[in-house]
């Protein structure tokens, strides 16, 4: 550990990170082409000629858009003729006995053109455009087929490589491209004690409104981390809108002096509060170190990068002013000389003044200040930071969303040179996340310098996961597994009475969900008339429904992208079991709580 290599100056060094992530993603994708034995060039051919076909299958719907377009003017056509002889013919019988009149000739003309015309139009009806649609639609019919049968094909084609794609897959890349961030296998119930112990770590105590919907532990120069995903629920007050258009006659007095009446149309609204759940998700990284122990403050995004120069000067003016004004109140504080760090970082409130500037060093302070402005290269101030003692907390707007968890649905293509893509494209996106939501934990030099030799995370097979650590891999299964079938909203999903055996865990999970039903509440308003009109607004009603399900869970230690994983837990993989990122995972029983 004393020779590890540290990252000191992460917005200079991100390039050759960069670069070494792409060297790594190249060499695993090329190693799964390899493995899967698929016909590269077949593939590339193949999807030529989807493309061919498909560009035919544009030209014939095309072709079949002109038809039909032109089968409705034929057919607009032909009942203008018909009306044209029936009103021919109406006029040549009721002017029958005037025969040299204008409008009886005018009739005769008429009745003629309209029969010519519709005869003509609906023999062309019946043996051109029919037959020409008719043929158009099979021979779409045929192209489709053809389609079809070309994709499926190609998705065979590219189907080895697809399922190689599997869970372990981007953990292994990043561990690879990033080797000091150390990742843990899963996060046990004795490495939140030992957290709690060694760390002072409150965890939040359990809470049916929250669940953890991701979870991965590791550590970083010794020390542990844990990056989580919580998705929470509450209540909170939802308006709802309405309206009434009513319309009344007023008397009205003209210029000239007479009442006249007229008709006036208002819109009367409306609306009711009624209760909505809200679910919320919430990414952030707990980071645990000796470093400046003592030390609390928060900082929150200020968005330096969303400034102009001259309001990033003006931010700086102000807060110069704002330190000098404090120094005459509290002749105790003494803030840094770095004036542009002061308004960037903004955390007044910290209450260690010593550790403070030993956390903060002026490579610190140069690191974090590049790294609030920068958007060609990182991604500016996106995050906020709170340190409460020995834990550091970091909400980064590049954590939304992240995970390392594979699905291969996402590569569902028949493409090979798509898959390639997406593969390239994921595995990047998970790096990039992940080393610039880390970025100001490594830009601050004495977290490098202050290593914990003895944590080390529980791998012992006989320690049950922790509660965290299941929400997170059943989050990963079918919701309808565990939720009320009436459910029409997200869901929580909430661990408790697990226990362990000799291998196999076994726990219930609780869910949280509500159905959907559609009321109206009529709101009396008063209109212009003078009278009560009742507004009708439309809201929803949310009925709470519960669900109890009993799992039963076999961990592993190992990916299952791992060339020996299958070996190792065959014998507990069943039809009716599932696979998550950590555990084989089977449903026992399931019941609707009251």
């Amino acid at each position: 550990m004393e020779n590890e290599k540290t990252i000191d100056q992460p917005l200079k060094e991100f390039g050759q990170y960069d670069e070494l992530n792409n060297q790594i993603i190249d060499k695993h994708f090329q190693y799964f082409v390899e493995k899967s034995n698929i016909n590269v060039e077949e593939n590339i051919e193949q999807v030529k000629k989807i493309d061919k076909t498909q560009a035919k299958l544009a030209s014939v719907n095309y072709r079949l858009k002109g038809l039909k377009t032109g089968s409705i003017f034929n057919i607009i056509g032909i009942v203008g003729s018909s009306i044209a002889a029936i009103v021919g013919l109406t006029l040549v019988i009721m002017y029958a006995n005037s025969p040299k009149s204008q409008i009886f000739i005018g009739g005769i003309i008429s009745l003629l053109l309209g029969i010519t015309l519709f005869v003509l139009l609906l023999v062309n009806q019946i043996l051109n455009i029919n037959k020409k649609i008719n043929s158009t639609e099979s021979e779409k019919s045929k192209v489709e087929k053809l389609l079809s049968d070309e994709k499926e094909t190609a998705y065979n084609q590219t189907l080895p490589l697809r399922l190689l794609f599997k869970q372990g897959t981007k953990f292994k890349i990043f561990s690879e491209s990033l080797p000091l961030i150390k990742f843990n296998r899963s996060l046990k119930m004795s490495d939140i004690e030992n957290l709690r112990n060694k760390y002072d770590y409150e965890d939040t105590p359990y809470d049916i409104e929250k669940m953890a919907t991701y979870i991965q532990s590791g550590s970083i120069y010794g020390n542990p981390f844990i990056i989580k995903t919580e998705k929470s629920h509450e209540i909170i007050d939802k308006t709802y809108h309405g309206s009434l258009t009513i319309h009344y006659t007023v008397a009205h007095r003209n210029y000239d002096g007479k009442i006249t009446q007229r008709t006036v149309t208002e819109v009367l609204r409306a609306q009711v509060v009624k209760p909505y759940p809200l679910f919320t998700d919430t990414s952030w990284i707990t980071f645990f170190s000796m470093a400046a122990p003592n030390l609390s403050f928060s900082r929150d995004s200020q968005k330096i990068h969303k400034l102009s120069d001259k309001e990033q000067k003006s931010l700086v003016k102000k807060t110069q002013k704002e330190i000098d004004k404090r120094k005459k109140k509290d002749h105790s504080f003494t803030a840094l000389a770095n004036t542009k760090f002061e308004a960037y970082w903004n955390a007044p409130n910290r209450d260690n003044e010593l550790e403070f500037r030993l956390l903060f060093t002026p490579l610190a302070q140069q690191n974090l200040c590049d790294l609030l402005e920068n958007t060609k290269i990182g991604v500016g101030d996106t995050f906020s930071m709170y340190k409460n003692k020995k834990i550091t907390e970091i909400f980064h707007d590049e954590l939304q969303d992240i995970n390392l968890i594979d699905d291969q649905q996402e590569f569902y293509e028949y493409s090979f040179n798509k898959i390639k893509e997406k593969f390239y494209k994921f595995n990047k996106e998970c790096f990039r996340k992940i080393y610039w939501s880390f970025a100001p934990y490594f830009s601050i030099p004495i977290y490098q310098q202050t290593k914990d030799f003895d944590w080390e995370f529980d791998k012992s097979s006989n320690s049950p996961l922790s509660e965290w650590e299941i929400e997170s891999q059943i989050n990963l299964l079918p919701r309808k597994l565990f939720v009320h079938p009436n459910t029409k909203t997200q869901s929580i999903l909430k661990i408790f009475n697990p226990t362990k055996g000799e291998n196999i865990e076994e726990s219930y999970v609780y869910s949280l969900s509500y159905d959907i039903i559609e009321r109206v509440d009529y709101v009396p308003v008063r209109g212009g008339d003078g009278k009560i009109h009742h507004v009708p607004v439309y809201w929803d009603e949310y009925i709470e429904l519960a669900n109890k399900t009993k799992i039963e869970l076999v961990p592993f230690e190992n990916q299952v992208v791992d060339e020996d994983w299958e070996e190792k837990n065959k014998k507990f993989i069943t039809d009716d079991s599932y696979i998550s990122s950590g555990s084989i995972i089977k449903v026992l029983s399931s019941n609707l709580a009251q």
